[in-house]
């Protein structure tokens, strides 16, 4: 079968060629960054002077980029600096691409300012199995994606289920310095992510294509990075490169005129040795610290003295080597190393764990490392009898323009800044290694995952350091409780994503169609059983045995009738419709420990119901489920609320009464009409209504303790006229009533309706009393159980560590948990969102309120261990009964 050729390279550049000489069918991958029209300069004079100004410029470009792609027709494209944010340019690319056979994907960077990533496949190669974004919302708000396919015949030749993983990016570029470790945390995330990934969907080893700009050179700490984990450079393996023909090609001239090699392939095979992933990020670390080091002309014993600082002893302290990497501007600045990330190194370097490096131990693990290197060379393939798999051989690899491969750059070039690379490919049979190992590593891609704002500094360290704690403490639970928040974190994309799609598409009431449906998807993709409908769009899951102990999670999942005033790209698509207060957060984390869960289903020691409850805000929706059987048999519920007081990832507790019993009034007093210039003849509706008002507030200024609370308020009055000169017929008024315990609201609605009744007697009014129990019924007390809230505690404290968890305060809100808890014991907490930095500030039910994403995880993994620990307490407890 011939395919098309392309004019840019010594032979054929196509996936749909054959080996003229094998008759092997290869599949090509082309990377380039084609330059947003944001970025590209039209004047070297007037450098406020960008394409993106004038249409017919950027249009004709991307133009010929689009015939010279599709004139190529790689099986694999990936683009950087894709102008996602011109909804034209990205009709034409998905239009002239989706024409060609092209299923695309595209993901935008995280600062909004309108450029992004491109990743097209084509169906007559690739089966999509599987789609993820990866936000690293550091410094740099850079983005990568990753896509799981399948190879189709006749390209899956040797495996009918041949699958590939592709990964597209683009790294920071290293303005000054400090930056320089910020590009090589986003390799080691990406890396993360694909372990995470590779484990959470039970992969076996496969070829890992990562393409893109990576903003580094071949002599770099991304290079050396990514070799130590077995990738290759395809262009290099393809001309038979080695590192001192770095000088021999380029695909990049930036801003200052400087022309570099940035864009590369890398190939990594199944048969590839990998070493542990944190073992290679620890020596790339070290790497920098040695060549920073070197840098300023210290030897070895110079450097260790240096590392020493203070210390008299002939070794280097925890503290000395904290201190040397602050003084190498590798910490104490908000780019700098986690305090996670200088654990693990110090973890790496101290090889006999005795909490100190001597000379010898400076010399194998931060001065040479020679152990690692020639452990590379080498391994650096598997060998013997494996069992076999399929990898891919590089066939060829080509630049153009084609000056850039002999380290030139053509004035003349005008399509980017960027050299387009494209490699082909051939799979081959080859040996399995036995080496390749996946350890429990979770995503460390603490993102808040959404455009206009990128995560500070302080919540990614917040998130580093929870995995810290649960890490520190020893026992069967801690060892648990780590495992939980592990994998919860590692989940975090996804919850992300189910988040937003409910807070795009917010509902009201009962009347919760779409997301009922989002939910009934995501448990039908996780495998769990569950009920629907329930209170017209609930829903009741079940993960466990079937059998007791039972106990319940409850999520509400409806939005506020609010007009969203927060301005970025996932707010609420529904005008006058708005998750304001935190709903679609409540429900996202309860499908979160559903997932968590359902990977623990066959050791539950007993059975967790999750209730996915509509209408709380104003429409009892729990009295609802509880009256169509949603408890079952459940013998305690949790349930939790975000909490904008509290920084993210903090809780708050309390026993007794949590929240108010809430209600609502109405109230429409009567009169008789006569002229308006017989006043004495009438029975005046306005005076009544305004002598009633004054009497209702001494109910609470004067006959209820002032030691409880109680609220009495009149919110709004209004007149059945408007004229000046006529007393109108009637006169409404209405409002609130609030007390933390069920009998003081009692105790209010009694003498609500004997002051409004008497006052209209003395006034000789008919009035009429609405307390709304169809539409708006009471809502009692929250009052939480306190053997829960011991236990709570308890279990959040493990999960999160003791400073975590903070005593929580009543609140004058109501909270329809409380019909729940007039059924069973029940516990409901506060889990904090507070972020000043992204303006995670506003209190619910305002149209400004906004949430940070990173509560997600945690809330999750604390609904999951309050769920699995109650069960083993429980069940332990039935045991022992027995």
């Amino acid at each position: 079968m011939k395919g098309r050729i392309s004019k840019i390279g010594s032979y054929a550049i196509s996936s749909s060629i054959r080996d003229q000489h094998q008759q092997q069918p290869c599949i090509s991958c082309t990377t380039f960054n084609i330059l947003a029209p944001i970025y590209k300069r039209l004047s070297h004079k007037d450098q406020s002077l960008r394409e993106s100004d004038n249409r017919a410029y950027w249009l004709g470009r991307n133009h010929r980029i689009l015939d010279w792609l599709l004139y190529e027709r790689s099986s694999i494209i990936c683009l950087q600096e894709f102008w996602v944010g011109n909804e034209e340019l990205v009709n034409l690319y998905e239009k002239r691409l989706g024409d060609a056979g092209y299923l695309s994907y595209k993901l935008g960077r995280t600062n909004n300012r309108g450029d992004g990533l491109l990743t097209a496949v084509h169906k007559d190669y690739f089966r999509v199995v599987n789609s993820r974004d990866l936000l690293f919302n550091d410094c740099g708000d850079r983005v990568a994606q990753l896509l799981h396919v399948e190879l189709v015949p006749p390209y899956s030749q040797y495996d009918a289920h041949q699958e590939v993983l592709i990964v597209n990016t683009h790294l920071l570029f290293p303005h000054d310095s400090t930056l320089s470790i910020v590009r090589l945390q986003q390799v080691y995330k990406i890396l993360q992510y694909v372990e995470s990934y590779q484990k959470e969907v039970n992969l076996s080893p496969m070829p890992i294509i990562l393409c893109g700009d990576w903003n580094g050179s071949k002599r770099g700490h991304v290079y050396k990075f990514l070799r130590s984990q077995g990738f290759v450079s395809s262009y290099d393996t393809a001309h038979r490169y080695t590192d001192s023909d770095a000088h021999k090609w380029v695909s990049h001239r930036n801003h200052r005129g400087n022309i570099c090699a940035v864009d590369f392939i890398w190939l990594l095979n199944p048969n590839r040795y990998r070493k542990l992933l944190k073992t290679s990020w620890s020596e790339a670390v070290f790497g920098m610290f040695r060549y920073l080091l070197r840098r300023a002309s210290l030897t070895a014993e110079d450097a260790f003295a240096f590392l020493k600082t203070d210390n008299d002893g002939d070794h280097i302290t925890f503290m000395g080597f904290c201190e040397t990497l602050r003084q190498l501007n590798l910490t104490g600045h908000c780019n700098g190393l986690t305090t996670k990330e200088i654990k693990d190194l110090w973890i790496q370097a101290d090889i006999d764990g005795n909490g100190l490096l001597d000379y010898k131990e400076f010399q194998q693990r931060i001065w040479n490392q020679t152990w690692s290197e020639q452990r590379d060379a080498e391994d650096g393939e598997a060998k013997g009898n494996q069992e076999q798999t399929v990898g891919f051989s590089v066939k060829n690899a080509v630049l153009f323009p084609p000056e850039v491969e002999k380290g030139m750059w053509p004035e003349n070039y005008s399509l980017s800044d960027h050299a387009r690379l494209t490699v082909v490919f051939s799979p081959i049979r080859m040996p399995c290694s036995q080496l390749v190992n996946f350890p429990i590593i979770a995503s460390v891609d603490f993102q808040m995952d959404m455009a206009n704002f990128s995560i500070p500094y302080s919540t990614s360290l917040l998130l580093l350091l929870l995995l810290v704690i649960a890490s520190s403490v020893n026992g069967g639970d801690q060892e648990y409780s780590h495992q939980l928040l592990t994998e919860a974190l590692g989940d975090k994309d996804w919850l992300v994503s189910v988040r937003r799609q409910i807070h795009e598409n917010p509902e009201l009431l009962f009347e919760l169609h779409k997301t009922s449906a989002l939910i009934r998807r995501e448990l039908d993709e996780l495998g769990v059983s569950y009920s629907y409908p329930v209170a017209k769009t609930g829903i009741v899951a079940q993960i466990g045995s079937g059998y007791p102990p039972v106990v319940a999670l409850r999520a509400d999942m409806d939005a506020l009738p609010l007009q969203e005033l927060v301005e970025w790209d996932h707010k609420s698509k529904i005008d006058g419709k708005m998750h304001a207060c935190g709903h679609d957060s409540h429900t996202t984390m309860l499908l979160g420990a559903a997932k968590l869960l359902s990977k623990r289903k066959h050791k539950l020691n007993g059975t967790v119901r999750l209730l996915f409850q509509p209408a709380e805000e104003g429409g009892a929706g729990a009295l609802h489920m509880i009256k169509e059987g949603a408890l079952g048999d459940s013998e305690a519920i949790f349930g939790m609320h975000v909490h904008t007081g509290l920084p993210t990832g903090e809780l708050a507790t309390i026993s007794g009464p949590a929240m108010a019993s809430t209600s609502i009034f109405s109230v429409r007093v009567s009169g008789i009409l006569p002229a308006s210039s017989e006043t004495y003849a009438c029975v005046d509706p306005v005076l009544a209504a305004s002598s009633t008002i004054l009497a209702l507030q001494l109910i609470v200024s004067r006959e209820v303790d002032p030691l409880l609370s109680h609220v009495l308020s009149v919110t709004f009055m209004k007149s059945g006229g408007s004229e000046f000169d006529v007393i109108p017929a009637y006169v409404e008024f209405g409002g609130t009533l609030r007390s933390l315990t069920t009998d003081g609201m009692n105790l209010l609605i009694k003498r609500l309706k004997e002051v409004v009744e008497g006052e209209a007697e003395v006034h000789r009014c008919k009035v009429d009393i609405d307390m709304h129990e169809d539409d708006h019924p009471m809502y009692p007390a929250t009052v939480n159980d306190h053997n829960l809230h011991e236990y709570a505690e308890k279990v959040l404290k493990l999960l999160l560590g003791p400073e975590k968890v903070k005593p929580g305060g009543k609140v004058m809100a109501g909270e329809d948990f409380a019909f729940y808890q007039q059924k069973i014991p029940g516990y409901y907490l506060g889990i904090g969102i507070r972020n000043k930095e992204i303006g995670s500030v506003h209190s619910v039910h305002s149209p400004y309120f906004f949430l940070d994403e990173n509560v997600l995880p945690i809330g999750s993994a604390s609904f999951a261990a309050l769920a699995e620990m109650y069960l083993q307490e429980h069940q332990n407890q039935t045991k022992s009964g027995d």
